[in-house]
């Protein structure tokens, strides 16, 4: 009587096509997860430029029509920069007082210089924690105690410095923002420093 063939795997070619699956299963999920960290890293650079970019254009356009540039509250127009200072305070355009369009408790025939709801009130950059916001106060207050009110110009904020020459009325703005995570190759990602500047348009 003739013996059938078997039809079964033996035990050694059972371990091969056992081993060839872990090796092709190691490299898909090595890709897999080489992909993600990527994915990651270009959303996270994506991020901290978008942040940064953000909060240098808004201050920018406002500091364009500002005023009385004042920084860390020393005298204003400081002609030797400290290095840069951690705060900015200026005050922006409450309109031109004249005969038509009057703001109350400003000089006839000028401008009313101020924030967004007081004569002579004070816009300020700085950062709170990890966030570069703007706030506003009736004077140009030496601590910011309450910061609700303030409104969030960038989050992830690792450094922010400002240079003001009064010569040349311009002011330099320099703005780090950096994402740190576990998930990122390198623990973090950020922008290096970004710098701007701007010259104010209105006279002193």
């Amino acid at each position: 009587m003739m013996k059938r063939p078997s039809t079964g795997f033996s035990l050694i070619e059972l371990l091969i096509v056992v081993g060839v699956l872990g090796v092709v299963t190691g490299a898909l999920v090595l890709l897999l997860t080489s992909g993600q960290r990527s994915m990651l890293s270009a959303d996270a650079y994506v991020h901290v430029q978008q942040e940064a970019r953000r909060a240098l254009e808004a201050m920018s356009r406002e500091l364009r029509k500002a005023n009385n540039i004042d920084t860390e509250l020393t005298s204003p127009g400081s002609d030797t920069p400290s290095g840069g200072a951690t705060r900015l305070n200026f005050q922006i355009s409450r309109g031109y007082n004249s005969r038509g369009y009057n703001v109350s408790g400003c000089t006839a025939n000028a401008t009313c210089w101020g924030n967004d709801t007081t004569n002579g009130g004070w816009v300020h950059a700085l950062r709170n924690g990890t966030q570069l916001v703007r706030c506003q106060s009736t004077a140009s207050e030496t601590t910011i105690t309450d910061f609700s009110p303030c409104r969030v110009l960038a989050n992830y904020a690792e450094t922010f410095l400002v240079d003001y020459a009064s010569s040349t009325r311009t002011v330099i703005l320099r703005l780090q923002v950096k994402r740190s995570s576990s998930l990122l190759p390198t623990g973090a990602m950020d922008t290096g420093t970004l710098r701007t500047q701007v010259r104010l348009r209105n006279p002193s």
